[in-house]
Order: structure tokens, then sequence, then C-alpha cells
């Protein structure tokens, strides 16, 4: 069994019914299976292929569940970071890792150069939020 599976299967039980809420947010399992979809394809894009890794270093909201789901949908494997970590014990985490991808929370998106710099196996850097972002970095909504 894939772990997208139930994904799958509460979208055709449930598909309009509201699947996440953050803040005034609300995502319906056909809208939070479709932006699933968009990130794994993205992420193929990128370079992402089987087995890849992808982490994510930011606070719970529902881009994290997104991006739980995201590499698995597209055959990768989702690489979850402490932010409270020390940056040294960051870096150490993403060079054992060895992410193709690192997705960071909007306030942490200032980091993105050291990290890109930091670990030779990131192809890409991408900020998860609203605002503009850092030159170099992607940007995930």
């Amino acid at each position: 069994m894939q772990l997208t599976q139930g994904l799958k299967r509460a979208r055709s039980l449930y598909g309009h019914s509201v699947a996440v809420t953050s803040g005034e947010r609300h995502f319906s399992w056909d809208e939070l299976v479709d932006r699933v979809a968009r990130l794994a394809a993205a992420l193929r894009g990128l370079g992402m292929e089987s087995g890849d890794r992808v982490a994510m270093l930011g606070e719970n909201s529902h881009r994290s569940i997104e991006l739980y789901y995201g590499p698995c949908w597209g055959g990768g494997v989702f690489v979850p970071l402490n932010p409270r970590l020390s940056e040294g014990e960051i870096l150490a985490q993403l060079r054992d890792a060895e992410p193709m991808a690192l997705i960071l929370d909007q306030a942490l998106a200032g980091r993105a150069g050291k990290f890109l710099t930091e670990v030779a196996s990131l192809k890409a850097v991408i900020s998860a939020g609203d605002d503009p972002v850092p030159p170099g970095t992607l940007s995930y909504e």
C-alpha cells in the first residue's frame, strides 16, 4: 500500500468536504489532493527521481500536510527538519539526508543562500509562503 492511497480514498469518499483548516484557509479533499499532485509534479520538474529526498524546515501549517504527501506522490521521500535546532545542527542533518530540495517557511527564506552553498545535494531551495522571496529561491504558495 502506498502512503498516498489514503488521500486518494478520502478524495473519492469526501471530495468536497473540508480536509484541512489552517487559520482562515480551508481546503477540501479535492483541493488538497490537487495541491499535493501539483507539488509532486513541480518537484519532478526540478529533477526529483524515485527515492530522492525533499526536506522541509518550518512550522506546522497546511503546507506541512502537502509537503508530507507531495514528495511521496512523486516517488520521493519527505524529510521533516526541526526549525528549533541551531543552524549547525540543521546543516548537519541536511548533509546527512542529502535532499535534492529544501522547502523553507517564508520566515526562514533568508537562510536559502547559506543552505544552497553548504549542502552539495541541493538542486533547489523553495520558500513556502505568499510574500516575495529572496533572489535564487523558488516560491511555493
